[in-house]
């Protein structure tokens, strides 16, 4: 077969797939539970606005804009603003087809290109980090509880970089890359990293912990560090696995993630508002304006806009761009097996042990119709396989819990999450233009301030527990 046929057959193998795949396009309907937890969030009233204690975030706006997929069933709904009031008290609505920046959610691209090339032969998932990064990881952490740990790069697999086991610090904590964007988030936004540097920014703190030792052996029983003494493996999640994952991409392909995940993802699929930014610190129109809260105590800046950013500041980890429309899409083409061999779907799914959200982070409480809707232990749970989470809770009015798929993503100035169910039958993807949930509305009752977890759980029941 002639080089010419063989593209023209690729590209109409990768349309074949694409169609097959899309989400279904059908009249739009309302979701007025899903609206109405939205709305707890948020308020249009500058003077009313619900948000944290912090008074520099009183009056400032966001909006969410959500897609909901049931069956064949297509819902658009928006709350709130895209960007704040002018002089003249003008707004915008948030609206669909809006970009935004689905932060962690890429971490389920890089996973899936690193899956196939493992499907591929090109590397295993027992190859370890040192045979494609040698050199690079490598140092001690001298206040380990135990005293001085140190790395074994030869004993951190693929597998445990894919699955956060690795014990690989993350570079979003490190202090002074913190302090460092906080005190000049004007100058760091516009700055291009590079990704070895942020590796070695992490590294240089040496390991969290080992995979290769007991996984309970310094924290037997802490739950704050998500460990059991049931556990086979310790988990503790970090940017840097994934940072790390797209440098061994470059490795094995002599290309860039970037480049990697559009052309085995973005474009077979026809996703046509994904996009791999690089250094691009622009949003593709339409997009909101983003609003940002993050920023060192007691900044003079308070709530800035984070629209534009260069994302190199998370490669692999959170860089990419797209649309409520276009994440449904890939997630439900995901689910279908469109992107993986059903072995390497098997690897992905293959989850760790449970993992328990904090307690303080769900238990509060907010009366609802004279009904108490407690956030705790019993009632959500998640779970982490190689670059997706998966997340089960129960329903108000009891019946079998519900169990999704997908990832959260948070970035300056945008928080994203993207769920659907085993079968792909029904999604649900959300963009909030700030970083900060508001306290639920219209009453509370409880003692911790809300977080975005419980946001989370509150817009996954009320889509996924509501009738299709």
């Amino acid at each position: 077969m002639s080089t010419g046929m063989m593209r023209l057959g690729g590209l109409l193998a990768a349309v074949s797939i694409a169609a097959a795949l899309q989400t279904p396009v059908a009249a739009e309907t309302d979701r007025p539970a899903l609206r109405e937890a939205m709305a707890r969030y948020q308020t249009n009233d500058p003077q009313n606005q619900v948000a944290p204690a912090d008074p520099a975030k009183k009056g400032k706006m966001y909006g969410f804009i959500a897609r909901a997929m049931a069956g064949e069933q297509i819902s658009t709904v928006q709350t709130g603003i895209a960007e704040s009031p002018t002089p003249t008290g003008a707004t915008r609505p948030r609206q669909a087809g809006e970009h935004f920046r689905i932060a962690s959610i890429t971490k389920t691209m890089t996973s899936i290109v690193v899956l196939q090339l493992v499907a591929e032969g090109k590397l295993r998932l027992s190859d370890s980090i040192e045979k494609w990064l040698p050199g690079a990881v490598k140092g001690c952490n001298i206040f380990y509880v135990h005293g001085s740990l140190c790395f074994d790069a030869n004993k951190i697999t693929i597998r445990d970089v894919l699955g956060h086991t690795s014990g690989l610090y993350s570079y979003t904590a490190d202090p002074g890359f913190m302090a460092g964007i906080g005190l000049d988030i004007m100058g760091a936004r516009k700055t291009t990293y590079a990704p070895a540097d942020l590796l070695r920014t992490a590294v240089k703190h040496g390991p969290n912990f080992r995979p290769d030792l007991p996984p309970c052996a310094d924290h037997p029983t802490d739950p704050k560090k998500k460990c059991s003494p049931a556990a086979k493996e310790r988990f503790e999640y970090s940017n840097t696995n994934y940072v790390a994952l797209s440098m061994i991409i470059k490795a094995v392909t002599g290309r860039t993630h970037s480049e990697e995940i559009t052309t085995r993802i973005i474009q077979r699929l026809g996703l046509t508002g994904t996009s791999m930014p690089g250094a691009d610190t622009t949003l593709p129109q339409p997009h909101a304006v983003h609003y940002s809260g993050q920023l060192m105590p007691g900044h003079p800046l308070g709530i800035w806009e984070a629209t534009n950013l260069n994302p190199t500041m998370g490669p692999g980890t959170g860089d990419a761009i797209s649309t409520t429309a276009d994440l449904l899409t890939y997630l439900r083409a995901w689910t279908r097996g469109g992107l993986l061999p059903p072995a390497m779907m098997t690897e992905m799914r293959t989850l760790h042990p449970v993992w328990v959200e904090d307690q303080e982070d769900l238990a509060y409480r907010y009366g609802e119709q004279g009904e108490d809707v407690v956030y705790g232990v019993r009632e959500v749970w998640a779970r982490y396989g190689l670059g997706i989470t998966q997340r089960t809770f129960t329903c108000p009015g009891g019946g079998d819990p519900v169990t999704v798929w997908g990832h959260n993503g948070a970035i300056p100035g945008s928080m994203s999450y993207a769920y659907v169910t085993e079968d792909g039958s029904r999604g649900l993807a959300v963009n909030l233009n700030g970083d900060w949930p508001g306290k639920p509305h219209p009453t509370e009752t409880g003692k911790y301030e809300p977080n975005e977890l419980v946001m989370l759980y509150d817009l996954l029941r009320a889509e996924f527990c509501a009738p299709a």
